[in-house]
């Protein structure tokens, strides 16, 4: 089992926890593996997922962000101002259908 994060607002993790993930409109739903990568945003709820996989198996969902970061105030990602500044992190982008359907999940409120 594979421990991920995934950060919400409290409609969509309800949501969540009534009809599962779904693609929004950046695509698969995001996650990390690390609570470093969360910061404060907007995003109030944060779901704790358990994945039936392997290291393998997750790494190929392992998505690059590097050019881009969330920005709180727009609560969207906008370019990076200055490269340096900017800690790489682990993101996976995993379709929706596979963590619904090897997942388990709870929710912690932050």
């Amino acid at each position: 089992m594979i421990r991920l994060f995934h950060f919400t607002d409290e409609e969509a993790a309800t949501a969540i926890l009534s009809d599962g993930f779904r693609k929004g409109e950046r695509g698969d739903p995001w996650f990390s593996r690390d609570l470093r990568t969360m910061g404060e945003t907007a995003r109030t709820v944060l779901l704790e997922v358990w994945l039936d996989a392997t290291e393998d198996e997750v790494e190929q969902f392992r998505a690059s962000v590097d050019e881009e970061v969330l920005d709180d105030d727009f609560g969207n990602f906008v370019p990076i101002a200055d490269p340096k500044e900017f800690e790489e992190f682990e993101w996976y982008t995993i379709p929706a259908e596979t963590v619904n359907a090897r997942g388990e999940g709870s929710t912690g409120t932050r």
